[in-house]
């Protein structure tokens, strides 16, 4: 499978945010926003600025130097520092298979999205209280097969090439998105009384600096990123070698935090100007959201524009998680692009088809995020950090870099951020 490089910044940093861009953005920010108030974003943005400059930037620094499969990936930087490790040779599997479990559940949220999207085209959304609508088939089993195909056949095809490839992608979904964002923004500060909202989301409460609102930021921002130690390595393949990675970095990390605040500028002073409880995750987007737009003027155009910007997040972030594990079938098993993805989405399909009922999506989804997408990035952190030469990882880092990093970065990495996604990893285990 051949990824096609860019020399493009704006290209590159718009297909690393599409690709990055998924829940954690839509429901886990906003949702969380409104429980931590101006502390949960004082510590989210100190956390995606750390987690940016050097996570973010090593996973794009590991694709571009290997230029092979994520596998491979993990193979070649442990064997910088221990050629004969025996367990170079599996490390990347480990990762393969978290990203596999996240586009099982992605699948099917991105179904239920593309069902709401339906649904209020036909009116049936409009007409069926959402609370009803939501319980009767969210409880089903089946209950999203058609769509579910759907969005699967769809990102094979995407992936084969059939819209020109992840970069055409991500360069037209990614600003059409936020374009959508923006006017339902809009719409939104017309509504009576949404300056309470917005007090209610910048409270400044001593109450919320805790260790509790701190870890929370913390794990949302590597959830939001997506580093979770394969999706990334492989969207850095894209690189050419006049890229300044650190840079692209950070302005990923912007981007991606400007779709989160988007994503509750919409969502919480909504919730608050129509007195609807609050609410997190799923109950957000099927259940409150609809009743919101069937109270607001032309609403139910509103709502169509929302739910296709949150199917174009989705379907951008599983493309990556597709093709990076299409790309190591064919690497590694030597199949052919056209079947390793048919196999990619038919195990996808066949993990994911019991799962439709909210019930146990939810429980997947709780072992991915609290669980799997915290293994992961400690899985990449500890290789990038303390297995590989760290003069490898930093000479290729500096390739294109206005302003050369030294052994202080990989300290920050070693000191900092390492024990960060430990803690995050282990809260997780202790506290949820």
């Amino acid at each position: 499978m051949k990824l096609p490089k860019t020399k493009s910044k704006t290209i590159f940093i718009l297909s690393a945010t599409g690709s990055a861009v998924g829940m954690a953005n839509v429901w886990g920010f906003p949702y969380k926003f409104h429980k931590g108030g101006i502390f949960f974003l004082i510590f989210y943005l100190i956390f995606i600025s750390l987690f940016s400059y050097v996570g973010l930037s090593s996973e794009f620094a590991i694709g571009r130097m290997i230029k092979g499969s994520v596998v491979k990936s993990y193979k070649k930087a442990i064997e910088t520092r221990h050629p004969e490790s025996k367990i170079a040779k599996i490390y990347g599997y480990f990762p393969l298979l978290i990203s596999l479990i996240m586009a099982v559940g992605y699948t099917i949220i991105v179904s239920y999205v593309a069902k709401a999207l339906v649904d209020t085209i036909n009116g049936k959304l409009i007409i069926t209280p959402s609370f009803t609508w939501f319980e009767e088939f969210s409880s089903r089993s089946f209950a999203v097969m058609e769509v579910h195909l759907l969005i699967i056949v769809l990102v094979i095809l995407i992936s084969l090439g059939g819209f020109k490839s992840v970069q055409w992608l991500n360069s037209v979904l990614m600003p059409s998105m936020i374009v959508i964002y923006l006017i339902v923004l809009f719409k939104m500060l017309t509504l009576p009384n949404i300056e309470e909202g917005y007090k209610l989301l910048f409270r400044f409460d001593f109450k919320d600096c805790n260790i509790g609102t701190a870890i929370s930021a913390m794990g949302d921002a590597l959830f939001a990123l997506s580093i979770t130690g394969f999706g990334m390595v492989f969207v850095g393949r894209m690189l050419t070698d006049d890229h300044d990675i650190v840079t692209n970095s950070k302005l990923t990390g912007l981007f991606d935090t400007i779709v989160a605040l988007l994503s509750a500028f919409i969502i919480v002073p909504s919730i608050v100007v129509f007195s609807m409880h609050e609410a997190g995750g799923p109950a957000l987007i099927f259940q409150i959201l609809p009743s919101i737009f069937n109270s607001m003027r032309i609403g139910r155009g509103f709502a169509v524009l929302f739910y296709m910007a949150i199917i174009m997040a989705g379907l951008t972030s599983l493309q990556t998680i597709f093709e990076s594990i299409a790309h190591t079938l064919n690497q590694e098993f030597k199949m052919n692009d056209k079947t390793a993805l048919l196999l990619v989405g038919t195990t996808v399909l066949i993990l994911g088809v019991d799962l439709h009922p909210l019930a146990k999506w939810t429980s997947l989804m709780d072992i991915t995020i609290y669980y799997l997408i915290p293994l992961g990035a400690v899985l990449g952190a500890v290789v990038w950090f303390f297995v590989m030469d760290s003069e490898v990882l930093l000479d290729e880092i500096n390739k294109g870099a206005k302003h050369k990093k030294t052994q202080t970065f990989i300290k920050i990495g070693r000191y900092i951020y390492t024990p960060l996604v430990i803690l995050v990893s282990l809260a997780a285990i202790l506290f949820h």
